[in-house]
């Protein structure tokens, strides 16, 4: 893995080092933040920071509006384009500077990732084998 040289990204994991060790993967034109193998986190080019929202991270915002991580996805061949809005939302930018305080946050989007993928079971995905038994 290549050495991470981006300054946003270090300031990020270094205030969150005192509440797990996060390590971030490049992701298009944006970082992806990761706890283990679970992303709680996407940090977008212009230096914003989004955490996994779900009702742990409403619960933390209390009564504040929201913004979520917005893209645009080509739709047709009329180059026509559809905002796609993920479950990302952007963190008040006071958090940048109180380590504190966005680790709780930062806990608070982790537990709603994990929800998610609790939430998320892949009803496709293979049963395991029995030795011997066909699964037809």
């Amino acid at each position: 893995m290549s050495q991470i040289e981006d300054p946003f990204i270090l300031h990020v994991r270094e205030l969150l080092a005192g509440w797990a060790p996060v390590h971030a993967r490049r992701m298009f034109s944006s970082w992806g933040l990761y706890r283990g193998p679970v992303m709680f986190a996407l940090a977008s080019r212009d230096n914003v920071l989004y955490l996994k929202s779900g009702a742990a991270l409403s619960e933390m915002a209390a009564g504040r509006e929201l913004n979520f991580f917005t893209y645009q996805k080509p739709v047709g061949k009329e180059g026509k384009k559809k905002d796609i809005k993920l479950s990302y939302a952007e963190i008040p930018a006071e958090l940048l500077d109180d380590a504190a305080q966005l680790q709780e946050w930062a806990e608070a989007a982790y537990q709603d990732a994990l929800a998610g993928q609790r939430g998320n079971a892949n009803p496709f995905r293979p049963k395991k084998l029995i030795a011997g038994r066909r699964p037809w």
